[in-house]
Order: structure tokens, then sequence, then C-alpha cells
């Protein structure tokens, strides 16, 4: 069986979501044909076997689009040179199964429907709460009741396009998962409130997807 692991970064650039998904890798590959495709932009500092990097650098255009929030949400659905170069590197590898972790930031999430029309099953795990908010959720953010996170997603100073871009974004990326084989959360907690706002969470993996049964459930 063949099978990709997909993540935006490397762990040697980037630690946790990425040191998490190569060691997904590095599991996977004592039974299966697998290999981890990573963006990064110093190929020099990275030497691995079975790894295959998208090289590059957002130009100043793209930082400047970027300072601006909409820009920045519709960045992570639109990226010709990294969904060209993983589509290449999928069709030649032909694999039955690619376990998505962290992307949106080097690799697109409009890659998934092109997966799937492949007829390629996607697992993907959920590392945090960037599905429902873009910018990091911290302990008292958890403080709230039903799960009603949108009051603090909100930039009061432009209220009204802050609930059209959240809504947007969420909306878009919801239905962009849900199109998975499977989703997977790391807790209860997370599995409960992912599934509140419409996700469809499968089961709970702590961490990796590393066993036989993880990966033919």
């Amino acid at each position: 069986m063949r099978v990709i692991v997909l993540n935006d970064s490397h762990p040697n650039e980037f630690p946790g979501a990425a040191t998490v998904a190569f060691f997904s890798h590095s599991q996977i590959i004592r039974e299966f044909n697998s290999i981890f495709l990573c963006g990064t932009t110093n190929l020099a500092s990275h030497v691995n076997t079975n790894t295959y990097f998208m090289v590059g650098k957002p130009g100043s255009f793209l930082k400047l689009l970027r300072r601006f929030s909409f820009c920045r949400e519709l960045s992570k659905y639109i990226k010709f040179s990294s969904t060209i170069w993983t589509i290449l590197r999928v069709y030649k590898f032909k694999p039955e199964i690619i376990i998505v972790h962290k992307i949106g930031d080097v690799f697109s999430f409009s890659l998934l429907p092109i997966f799937k029309m492949m007829k390629i099953k996607l697992l993907y795990l959920h590392h945090d709460y960037s599905a429902l908010k873009s910018s990091k959720l911290y302990p008292n953010d958890f403080q709230i009741s039903d799960y009603n996170i949108d009051d603090f997603c909100i930039n009061k100073r432009y209220e009204l396009f802050s609930k059209f871009r959240i809504k947007f974004s969420r909306k878009i990326l919801r239905k962009l998962l849900n199109s998975c084989t499977k989703q997977y959360a790391q807790t209860n907690f997370q599995s409960n409130f992912l599934e509140y706002h419409g996700f469809r969470i499968a089961g709970i993996i702590p961490q990796t997807l590393e066993s036989r049964s993880d990966i033919k459930s």
C-alpha cells in the first residue's frame, strides 16, 4: 500500500504539527510504502529519505496581500505553484491513502477535492482549532457557553466585515474537510467543539496515525 503524509512544513524548520506529521510518516514507512511531502524555505538544511520538498518563499506582493485578513483567508485556498507541484507528485506516486496534517500556508485546501476526484482515501488530522479561527485559541477562549466562538473572532473595528470573512471561510473549509474520507480529533473536547460547528469527526486519535488498523479503518 502506498501512503503520502502531507504537511505544510518540516520539523527541522517549524516543530509542532510538523514533528507529529513526520513521526507519523516514520512509523508508517515501516509497514507501507510512504513518502512525506512538505514545504521548506531552505532545502539544504534537510536530508531525509522518502521526503519531498516544495521549495519557495512568498514574494513581496503576496506578503503585502497577506496583511489584509480577507486575502490571508483566501490564500488558504488558492496556491497555484504548490498545487501543481503536489498533483504531479501524487500522480507519479499513485497513493491509495493521503494523510493530511496541517496545511493552508504552503499547500492549499483546494487539493482535498482534487484528491477525492483521483479516488484517493483522505484522512485529515485536526491539530488545533484553525478550522474555526485562523489565530490561536487560548484557555480563556474556552470559558464560553454553547461552543460559540464568534464573539472573540471578530475585529470590533470592522465587525460586519469580520463576521462575513469568518463565516465565509469557515463554510468553505467545513465543506472541504467534510469531503475527506475521515477526520480525526485529538481529544473528546476538540471533537465536540468541531462537531458543534458542523465538522464530521470520525474518532479520537491523540497524536498520529501510525498503525495498520488506524490507516485501514
